[in-house]
């Protein structure tokens, strides 16, 4: 079949004669739809070529069903309007009989009048008064100037006309010869010639008859041929607006079936797609709906793919997954299950979810779920299962209410080696607390007292060696220091006293906590003013912030060489407060400035902060600095060591 894109409209008029006016649609055969009018004179085909598989855009189907009516109706307008100049036509050809006939009735009523007085003028011997026929003559003059123009497109009627007035002329003539005759005194011969004259008239009035015998018949053909195109008028009425409806009908029905047909179509395509079978065949063609087909397939193959990865996530996800219905039974859960408590999805599936949990956290879970599926919010909680073979795992729920579901959808994470680090942590932390700084503390006073001479005199060797000894502990020390304060603040029990306080005050305690470690190494320690005589006040938790200054000089001294200077300085911005430790070590290279605050991070280039009591305690700085809100940060200074810097967000003072 060939595919077509336009429509033809072809309109044939044919000459013929046929029975009285109708219309009918023939169908040939596809692709073709012929529409067939005729009347006793006229045939009229419509022949509209419209391919069964019409693929053109929805818009040009609007413009079709638009058109293809107005075509029709601009058909029979012209129809119309040829009957309607046929009938105007034939008016004037009744109108132009009627004038001839009523102007040859006229002519000849004045010819016999103008015949009558002259018989009469020529019997007339008296010599009374005679009637003027002047007057005559000149009407028939002007009457014959009208007759001859409407008789001159009709050259037989013209003849005959003409035939008229020559026997008109003959009949004057032998009337004034019967007038010779009578003046004369030969009545006998004028009663001769009266028999020629008589012959005469009635020649002329058959002739004059015979012209309006034929132009009456002219008007009563006229009239006749007027009716029929009236009612040709209404046939043709009648079949345009009966085919008009027909062709707009019938597109209107061909277009929306194709639609209509296609959309189910793509309704029952979405149908298949939320159910998962398999897509029905393509739309063909290249029209909106067909695009729109390409385009849902694109997206259900996407839709088909993200789906075949989320079940990938879920199946091979490491953690259990699964939904608990609100009567608290498991709806479905991934594979993991199998690995972490022994059981098969098969199992867990349809199963309470209090059956598997440890009868002292049942209670709690299943209120703590119940909560959840009432507020509809999302809550995490940590609980334990007994595994298959009656060993407890420690497990980390998140879970979740959905409205849609009507389900809440769980991720629980085994914790039971996270509980136990913990454990362990705890462990260490408490013995580090307890059974090392003990000792520790135990080991400095001896020292002190020992290097005071407490014991007895000693040589200045033992005492360069007991205050290296000294200053060993005070680093153990504060590197235990340093560990349980990181662990306050990872764990979150670490709490700040915050009040107003002056920076000057909190710089004096730290410069009081490093002089003897500055003044041992030879390194000055210099406080700058800022000049204004400006006191810097905030709110903070002052013997924290004393314990980061006190790190970053004390970092500050051990990195630099004797007789360097290390320098303490505090400026306001705006809001905040602004604390500085200059010194004039080594440069810290700069792809490592962000992640030297990081206790597990590597440093390649600084070997000077391979140190790990020094990364411990800048770990903590950055803590302490965190929990007041602030920032810290290290950068190069102008004299090829390194500025520690941090910043408060507290108001002047």
């Amino acid at each position: 079949m060939p595919r077509s894109r336009s429509l033809l409209l072809c309109i044939t008029w044919l000459s013929a004669s046929a029975s009285p006016g109708c219309c009918r649609l023939i169908c040939l055969r596809q692709p073709y739809l012929v529409v067939h009018f005729h009347d006793s004179v006229t045939q009229t085909f419509a022949i509209f070529r419209v391919p069964m598989r019409l693929s053109l855009p929805i818009a040009y189907k609007s413009w079709i069903i638009s058109l293809v009516p107005l075509l029709v109706q601009l058909c029979f307008v012209a129809v119309l309007a040829v009957l309607l100049d046929q009938v105007e036509g034939e008016r004037k050809v009744e109108e132009h009989a009627r004038d001839v006939a009523s102007h040859v009735s006229g002519m000849l009523r004045l010819l016999l009048v103008s015949g009558n007085l002259g018989v009469v003028f020529e019997l007339e011997q008296d010599g009374g008064v005679r009637p003027d026929k002047g007057k005559y003559v000149d009407i028939i003059r002007n009457e014959t100037f009208v007759i001859e123009d409407l008789l001159r497109n009709a050259p037989e009627d013209l003849r005959r006309y003409k035939q008229v007035r020559s026997l008109y002329k003959l009949f004057k003539t032998k009337v004034a010869r019967i007038g010779e005759l009578l003046h004369g005194g030969d009545i006998v011969a004028a009663v001769g010639e009266s028999r020629s004259v008589r012959a005469c008239s009635d020649a002329m009035f058959g002739v004059a008859d015979r012209l309006l015998l034929d132009q009456q018949a002219v008007q009563e053909e006229k009239k006749q041929a007027q009716v029929l195109n009236r009612q040709r008028v209404k046939a043709v009425l009648l079949a345009g607006v009966l085919l008009n409806i027909v062709a707009s009908t019938s597109l209107a029905l061909y277009f929306s079936r194709g639609i209509a047909r296609r959309l189910r179509m793509l309704m029952d395509n979405t149908v298949r797609l939320a159910r998962g079978d398999k897509l029905g065949p393509a739309l063909s063609g290249d029209d909106e709906l067909a695009r729109l087909d390409l385009v849902f397939r694109e997206m259900a193959s996407l839709v088909k793919e993200m789906a075949r990865r989320e079940r990938a996530v879920v199946e091979c996800a490491p953690d259990i997954i699964c939904s608990i219905s609100s009567a608290g039974e498991v709806s479905a859960v991934n594979p993991a299950v199998r690995l972490m408590w022994g059981y098969s999805p098969d199992d867990i599936v349809g199963r309470p979810v209090a059956q598997i949990i440890v009868s002292e956290h049942a209670d709690g879970t299943v209120a703590m779920m119940r909560e959840t599926a009432q507020d509809k919010s999302e809550a995490s909680f940590e609980n334990q299962v007994r595994h298959k073979n009656g060993s407890l795992i420690d497990m980390f729920w998140s879970t979740r209410w959905s409205a849609q579901e009507q389900a809440l959808f769980c991720v629980a994470r085994n914790v039971t080696a996270r509980k136990e680090l913990d454990r362990l942590k705890r462990g260490f932390l408490a013995m580090v607390s307890h059974d090392l700084r003990t000792p520790l503390s135990s080991l400095k006073m001896f020292l002190s007292i020992a290097g005071s001479d407490g014991y007895g005199e000693i040589s200045s060797e033992d005492r360069r060696a007991l205050a290296h000894a000294e200053r060993n502990v005070e680093q153990v020390n504060a590197l235990v220091d340093n560990v349980l304060e990181l662990e306050k603040i990872d764990s979150g029990m670490l709490e700040l006293n915050l009040r107003s306080s002056s920076i000057r005050s909190v710089f004096e305690r730290a410069l009081r906590q490093v002089s003897d470690t500055s003044r041992q190494r030879e390194v000055k320690l210099e406080l700058i003013d800022p000049g204004d005589g400006k006191e810097f006040t905030g709110l903070m938790d002052a013997d924290r912030i004393a314990r980061v200054v006190a790190i970053l000089l004390g970092n500050a001294v051990r990195l630099s060489g004797g007789g360097s200077i290390v320098r303490l300085q505090a400026s306001s911005d705006e809001n905040a407060i602004k604390v500085t430790v200059t010194d004039e070590a080594s440069r810290i290279c700069e792809n490592e400035r962000e992640r030297l605050f990081d206790r597990y991070a590597r440093l390649t280039g600084s070997t000077q902060w391979q140190d790990p009591s020094a990364r411990l305690g800048l770990a903590v700085c950055a803590g302490i600095v965190q929990m007041h809100g602030g920032k810290i940060g290290v950068d190069c200074n102008e004299r090829g060591g390194s500025t520690f810097w941090f910043s408060l967000p507290v108001t002047d003072g």
